[in-house]
């Protein structure tokens, strides 16, 4: 308030300095070309009408407001009745004087002229800097809205990607989907195949499925869900339409979709989706045979294609893994990748941000100055043994100071956060990793990164 204060006083005085400045100008030009032109015979030109002395109270009027417009006409009147009377007195006929009330009476208009367009270009001016002040006062409303707004809008998309990160997906209220593919890739978690079809049992409502490994023509079923009447234990690419197009297609199949390809089949199943393995060749086929009513929509399939490009994602990661002898470095469970592997991953984490706004999250470790490689081999183990089964890990960069990358898919920041900790202190127990070493954290949706430094 005291700063505001100032800055007021200091503009009046300035503008009090530079009115008076226009007026002593205005005022000498005036004169100047008065005499120059009319002569001391008119001075003031009040024979004229308009006299251009009211160009005075009206520029002082229009740029300063009231009060110098008013006033400047009452010292111009005063000014230009001073001089008349002087050459009045100098010039008349001593026997004879004409009284000085008579050069205002004679001239009455003149003198109520100037301080009245003074009153009216200052009446103009005040209307004009009270509309400009409200328009300013209205921006810098507006503006404190904005800020406010923009402040809400990021608690409310904070609290969108917690409440997301909580549920995990829309309709899957009871099961959180990052924790569950966690536990299918346990050590004691038994056989994958099983163990997918009870996670989309939970999350997609389907309640009859199987899924046949693929050898050519012929279909073996590896992992039952529900009755085994409708969903037998072979099949041959001919016995079903809908595996025959989803092979064809490598996309998830409906029945409405080989309705509309072939009207002249038909199917007692609902879909099919192929399953990928190296080098975009069918590995295997989900065929679901029913859902609960209300879940058939393609949201449900949707979810369904997701969980299953995420499960064969990391069963195809830990097939590469086992054979370059990598997994289990500092845990029997940690997956230790390339980083070309590691970027596809991150990419596949990305859509997956941009299809159902669930968030990954990447942890970085890096060295704060160089180091033997020796010493750098030992930071992927330190940092597997608190890795979970789904977390995917890379090492890259230069030998002597290389980054150790870590992969959460769809994992919340309060869980990262956890990870990142417990990285850093099983970092800490290592002597020639201590104090060698920070962490950071990013997100698939946003590119700012959270760092701790050990």
């Amino acid at each position: 308030m005291l700063e505001n204060t100032t800055k007021s006083q200091g503009f009046s005085l300035r503008t009090t300095h530079r009115a008076w400045a226009d007026f002593l100008i205005l005022s000498i030009v005036l004169a100047v070309i008065n005499l120059t032109t009319a002569g001391m015979a008119d001075w003031g030109w009040m024979k004229l009408n308009p006299s251009p002395w009211l160009l005075i109270p009206l520029f002082l009027g229009a740029r300063y407001g009231f009060g110098w417009g008013v006033s400047s006409g009452f010292m111009v009147a005063v000014l230009i009745y001073a001089g008349r009377a002087f050459y009045t007195i100098a010039h008349d006929d001593p026997l004879h004087p004409m009284p000085l009330g008579q050069i205002f009476s004679d001239n009455l208009y003149f003198f109520l002229i100037l301080p009245g367009i003074g009153f009216l270009t200052g009446e103009t001016q005040g209307l004009l800097s009270g509309r400009l002040n409200a328009a300013e006062a209205r921006v810098a409303e507006l503006d404190d809205k904005r800020d406010q707004l923009e402040a809400d809008l990021d608690l409310a998309e904070e609290s969108r990607f917690q409440l997301q990160e909580k549920l995990a997906l829309y309709g899957a209220e009871h099961s959180s989907l990052d924790r569950q593919l966690r536990a299918m890739f346990e050590p004691s978690a038994g056989a994958i195949f099983p163990n997918l079809l009870r996670l989309l049992r939970d999350i997609s409502s389907v309640t009859d499925a199987a899924i046949y490994g693929v050898n050519g023509e012929q279909l073996k079923r590896i992992a039952l869900l529900g009755s085994d009447s409708v969903l037998p234990e072979s099949l041959t690419l001919q016995e079903s339409e809908i595996i025959r197009l989803s092979i064809e297609r490598k996309a998830l199949t409906t029945i409405r979709e080989v309705w509309q390809e072939a009207p002249e089949f038909t199917s007692p199943h609902i879909a099919a989706l192929p399953w990928l393995g190296g080098g975009g060749k069918v590995a295997a086929v989900l065929l679901i045979h029913r859902m609960h009513f209300l879940g058939t929509n393609w949201r449900n399939f949707h979810r369904i294609q997701m969980v299953c490009r995420w499960v064969a994602r990391y069963v195809d990661l830990r097939v590469q893994a086992n054979s370059a002898s990598t997994t289990g470095a500092g845990n029997s469970s940690a997956l230790i990748t390339s980083p070309r592997a590691l970027q596809a991953t991150l990419n596949q984490a990305q859509n997956v941000h941009r299809e159902w706004k669930l968030p990954s999250t990447l942890a970085t470790f890096e060295f704060t100055e160089p180091v033997t490689e020796q010493i750098a081999a030992l930071l992927p183990p330190a940092v597997g043994s608190v890795m979970r089964p789904t977390d995917v890990g890379s090492l890259e960069g230069p030998p002597t100071q290389p980054v150790f990358k870590v992969l959460m898919p769809m994992e919340g920041v309060d869980d990262a956060e956890n990870l990142l900790n417990a990285a850093l202190q099983a970092i800490a127990r290592v002597p020639q990793l201590a104090g060698n070493v920070v962490g950071n954290l990013g997100m698939t949706d946003e590119g700012d990164a959270t760092e701790a430094n050990l």
